[in-house]
């Protein structure tokens, strides 16, 4: 182990300096006058080796390495869901370009990469604001109201929240292992006695409520897209009760 950490550090060093040598017409110079060489002048011989050197390493490096390469390219495997697709070319047609999405960190940095709009949160897990709008964001998967995620999200400035199927929906075989099960720790909803799990939260779990289209979900959030996968609701400016 200690020597494939040498070796991946000082590599870089020894091929920048061999490198340097190699093609430096004054090394051969060098090397020359210590080998006392008279038959060939010392500066024309060195310019000349300074690039013959080089140009027969990379021609052998790229008949050794190239064919190596091509295989390995005409094997690409390209990953496509569907579902994702759908979301992205929805955000942008229809979702005005200066909307901010919430969601979980890794949906919402590919969200930011391919459609450029404004996020809450991304997976960079060394900032610790960031990692504070991420546990608020998350908790549309915890059983809260819906007054308590309407103002965590309108604190972000969100104008929608994406709520994922399979973080909703995740089936776990052991227990306290999914997002769900971790945010009910956290929050402290539910505690566990003799192997038996007792909840303590007055409230529903608030992504699979809010699909119930009911009031007071309805009062806060309205939903504009949804497939298989993603279901995105707008965070409303203006509460419209319903009952």
């Amino acid at each position: 182990l200690v020597f494939d950490g040498m070796k991946y550090l000082w590599t870089p060093y020894v091929c920048v300096l061999t490198a340097f040598g190699v093609c430096s017409p004054e090394l051969w110079m060098t090397v020359f006058k210590w080998l006392k060489l008279k038959s060939v002048h010392p500066v024309v011989l060195s310019l000349i080796l300074s690039t013959a050197v080089p140009t027969i390493i990379c021609f052998s490096l790229w008949r050794e390495f190239y064919p190596r390469v091509l295989s390995e390219l005409v094997d690409l495997q390209e990953f496509c869901e569907p579902d994702l697709v759908e979301l992205i070319n929805w955000i942008r047609s229809r979702a005005p370009a200066a909307a901010v999405f919430a969601g979980s960190p890794q949906l919402l940095g590919t969200i930011k990469l391919c459609s450029g709009s404004v996020v809450t949160s991304l997976p960079i897990f060394t900032d610790v604001d960031l990692l504070r709008r991420t546990e608020d964001t998350y908790q549309v998967y915890a059983m809260r109201s819906a007054e308590d995620v309407y103002k965590r999200l309108t604190a972000q400035k969100t104008s929608y929240v994406i709520i994922e199927e399979s973080i909703c929906n995740e089936v776990w075989t052991q227990n306290g292992c999914r997002v769900k099960d971790l945010l009910d720790i956290s929050n402290r909803h539910v505690i566990h006695s003799k192997g038996e799990m007792f909840s303590l939260s007055k409230h529903g779990r608030f992504c699979q409520e809010i699909k119930m289209d009911y009031s007071p979900y309805t009062n806060y959030f309205t939903r504009v897209f949804w497939n298989r996968s993603y279901h995105v609701y707008k965070v409303n400016s203006v509460l419209s009760f319903q009952f």
